[in-house]
């Protein structure tokens, strides 16, 4: 059984300074892969690849698309 061992918060981090490598290791060991990172102030809430693509850390992208099985991404959302 997989465990959440890590904060939303602390993946935010990850994503932001575009640490793949450590963020592979914390989400696969995950039971929710698909998390809320990040809500902004007026409550807009982002995932992973929403944020990622913020920073554009494209090969997280690539990464995290495959790992939920997204076979094509609309680069206009």
């Amino acid at each position: 059984k997989k465990i959440s061992f890590v904060t939303e918060k602390e993946i935010n981090s990850l994503v932001v300074k575009g640490d793949l490598e450590t963020l592979k290791i914390l989400i696969n060991n995950r039971s929710d892969q698909n998390p809320v990172i990040y809500e902004s102030s007026d409550g807009t809430k982002s995932t992973i690849l929403d944020q990622a693509a913020h920073w554009g850390h494209l090969n997280i992208i690539i990464w995290y698309k495959d790992l939920l099985g997204f076979s094509d991404i609309n680069p206009n959302d």
